[in-house]
């Protein structure tokens, strides 16, 4: 910082200072005089500097997450090499503090700041309180039981095969319920496991439900809270046809849960909402 123009500024003027004899209230008029054309640009380059910052985190942070929706997308945004990370510890970095006590806060240099929005610092604070909780407790014992899947009372054919996937480290855990007992036992860790396909098997149609990400297993868990989830033709386009064909309106998936599965939804919870579109104030903002 010393080699900044704005810097070596600062100090010429507080030397220059330091040297004269103290004089009255109009003394300090002529300082203010002094240092008002480089305050003026100092707050000239911060203000420039923040449009660019704005910039990057929409180039380098929001376009991340286009076509993701929910907790998909914060979880692409806030994986340990992800976007926001890299911006935090990348273009930001100089303009902000980070201590124990009081998290992420705003560096003051030369008598300014940069002007960073509230809430990009409560998105920051949201999403590291998110981490120190996903570590709090690496693994998450869910025990799933697999009940028969129905359809509407009057269609023609009812699913025969539900399939569900989840990928933990080089494996893929697989629970295939042909409307009899199955059952599957899943030590998940958003750290290690990733994505969940759910399949329904009905007639020669194949309904595929996927989950993104590394909490994509709790954000199955939360879909399925109370223990079933009911689906739409609408929600499977390509085969929305094929379902009205077979008269069917809705297809019930239903498991029972037991073990960590209330702690393993909690990391879903724990998770920030949407990142923040503006994250500082710019000069049209």
């Amino acid at each position: 910082m010393s080699k900044s123009p704005f810097f070596v500024a600062h100090q010429a003027i507080g030397r220059l200072k330091g040297s004269l004899v103290k004089g009255g209230p109009a003394e300090e008029m002529f300082w203010k005089l002094l240092a008002g054309p480089l305050d003026f640009l100092w707050t000239y380059a911060r203000l420039e500097t923040a449009c660019q910052l704005q910039n990057q985190w929409e180039q380098t942070v929001l376009a991340e997450t286009q076509g993701a929706t929910g907790p998909q997308a914060t979880q692409l945004l806030l994986s340990p090499e992800g976007p926001v990370w890299k911006f935090v510890k990348g273009p930001v970095a100089p303009f902000i503090n980070w201590s124990v006590l009081k998290g992420y806060s705003t560096k003051e240099v030369l008598g300014g700041a940069m002007p960073l929005e509230p809430s990009f610092f409560a998105f920051l604070r949201q999403a590291a309180a998110g981490k120190q909780a996903a570590a709090g407790k690496p693994n998450y014992r869910v025990v799933i039981g697999a009940l028969p899947t129905d359809a509407n009372p009057e269609a023609k054919i009812k699913p025969h095969r539900t399939r569900l996937e989840i990928q933990c480290g080089s494996n893929v855990l697989k629970l295939v319920n042909e409307n009899y007992p199955a059952g599957l036992t899943v030590n998940w860790s958003p750290e290690t496991c990733g994505d969940v396909v759910l399949q329904i098997e009905v007639g020669d149609l194949i309904l595929v439900k996927k989950y993104a990400g590394n909490f994509a297993f709790a954000e199955f868990l939360q879909d399925f809270r109370g223990g079933q989830r009911i689906f739409y033709p609408n929600e499977f386009p390509g085969e929305k046809a094929g379902l009205e064909a077979l008269g069917i309106k809705l297809i019930r998936v239903s498991y029972q849960f037991g073990g960590d599965h209330q702690s393993a939804v909690g990391q879903i919870r724990s998770l920030p909402g949407q990142a923040p579109r503006k994250i500082v104030r710019c000069w049209d903002q």
